[in-house]
């Protein structure tokens, strides 16, 4: 283990004297990062969880978020996504949820709605729609086939989430029948 005078501390594997492979970086403010290391630079798969509650799950890339991911702030709110150095970016491939119910599907660019997407109020209605920039600059009258197919993706995702649960609790009831 190496540790530092202001308390931040690490723990895992070293590799020509540089943190690579697994470990654990614990910081002094309390925050944690469990995963990947490449050549003393958080890379790979991994878990960093902020003192304040936020928390990223994904691919990093030189201490970034990059690659998929998924974010939560400690106030419910979530993203699932795309990363590039640091900012939620995918054509058609991100999806923002809110506490409340509500969710945005569709793409981003440098950390903002950019491009095509689809709004998804409490109540699940749908509007399609386009933004620049973080701002929605108009409702659109029928949906991309990029998003339709990312759709029906996630909603394949969502039935397979389904069945599996379904599958798993069985298991646990027999399990608990048997103690």
């Amino acid at each position: 283990m190496e540790q530092w005078p202001d308390g931040a501390k690490y723990e895992g594997q070293y590799l020509a004297g540089k943190k690579s492979g697994k470990g654990i970086f614990t910081w002094a403010d309390g925050s944690v990062y469990e995963g990947e290391f490449r050549g003393n630079d958080i890379e790979g798969f991994g878990v960093y969880r902020w003192a304040d509650g936020r928390q990223y799950e994904g691919q990093w890339l030189r201490n970034r978020m990059h690659g998929q991911g998924r974010f939560r702030w400690a106030d419910g709110r979530v993203y699932e996504g795309q990363y590039r150095h640091d900012q939620k970016h995918g054509k058609a491939r991100g999806t923002f949820f809110w506490p409340d119910g509500r969710r945005y599907v569709g793409s981003w660019q440098q950390g903002k709605q950019h491009g095509c997407g689809v709004y998804i109020t409490a109540a699940a209605e749908q509007r399609v729609g386009e933004w620049e920039e973080g701002r929605r600059i108009r409702w659109l009258k029928e949906q991309p086939q990029e998003l339709q197919q990312q759709q029906q993706e996630l909603q394949q995702q969502e039935q397979q989430q389904q069945q599996q649960q379904q599958q798993q609790e069985p298991a646990s009831q027999q399990q608990e029948s048997t103690a």
